[in-house]
């Protein structure tokens, strides 16, 4: 045990690890109802088939089938919409704005930074949300992914934060909403 830490462990700088960085946020305003965007955004990105790759010869199969699924470059991995103050009824001073958060990605693509530092997983797949501003019309909110790739300061990982960026662009192009000049950089 270390000393000076009777009870527990203590971390040295060489166990610890801290990374600070700035991303970029983009809140998009669709001018769209909630639900029709909503509708909209999963056809655009459909759910995850583990059929992908069960039953794959190998990874060359799970790639096409992944490129062929993914015609906007994503997939959606999880929905959440479940959140622990909506209906409750009677309660005042609650929002109970319908919003679902995704965890959207490309496991092809998140193949290719995970073999650098697994740790990326914890910015793949991304965290889109979509949520209902105050007239009901859906909000589209992203972070860069590149500005979370470049954190991991390995260029490999970061080239793919780029591609990740272009591919949100080309999304959202699809999607028929503002794309932020950041994204086409």
């Amino acid at each position: 045990m270390p000393s000076g830490d009777p009870g527990g462990s203590a971390a040295s700088s060489k166990d610890i690890e801290v990374t600070t960085y700035g991303t970029k946020r983009y809140e998009i305003d669709t001018h769209e109802r909630y639900e029709d965007f909503v509708a909209r955004f999963e056809t655009a990105v459909p759910m995850v088939s583990p059929d992908l790759w069960i039953g794959a010869a190998d990874w060359d199969e799970v790639v096409a089938n992944t490129t062929a699924a993914a015609t906007n470059g994503f997939l959606i991995y999880a929905k959440y919409t479940q959140w622990p103050w909506a209906n409750i009824s009677g309660t005042t001073g609650l929002d109970n704005r319908r919003g679902a958060m995704y965890l959207m990605g490309n496991h092809v693509i998140a193949e290719t930074m995970y073999r650098y530092n697994p740790g990326v997983m914890i910015h793949a797949p991304l965290r889109p949300m979509i949520f209902e501003d105050e007239q009901g019309d859906a909000v589209f909110l992203i972070e860069r992914p590149s500005d979370q790739f470049a954190a991991y300061g390995d260029k490999r990982i970061a080239e793919v934060g780029l591609l990740l960026d272009r591919k949100l662009a080309r999304l959202l192009e699809v999607l028929e909403v503002p794309v932020p000049s950041g994204l086409t950089r």
